[in-house]
């Protein structure tokens, strides 16, 4: 899924997955702080073009903006 500002989208799902069927909290903030481009986390312009390009129709902006608390 394209990104403007670079966010891997894949991994980010990952994580959110993880964090919410496993409740894994803790490991979710460890690899998003060593996420070598957490700052793009942080600076997602929810433009939604990875939105409009799911074929699934998930919720990625909503999820990034939960993936970028764990880092603030």
């Amino acid at each position: 899924m394209p990104c403007p500002e670079g966010i891997h989208i894949p991994y980010m799902m990952e994580l959110h997955t993880n964090q919410r069927i496993f409740g894994l909290e803790e490991g979710t903030r460890d690899a998003l702080a060593r996420f070598p481009h957490k700052d793009k986390i942080l600076n997602c312009s929810q433009c939604q073009s990875c939105e409009k390009a799911c074929p699934n129709q998930l919720e990625i902006c909503e999820t990034i903006e939960k993936m970028a608390k764990f880092l603030r």
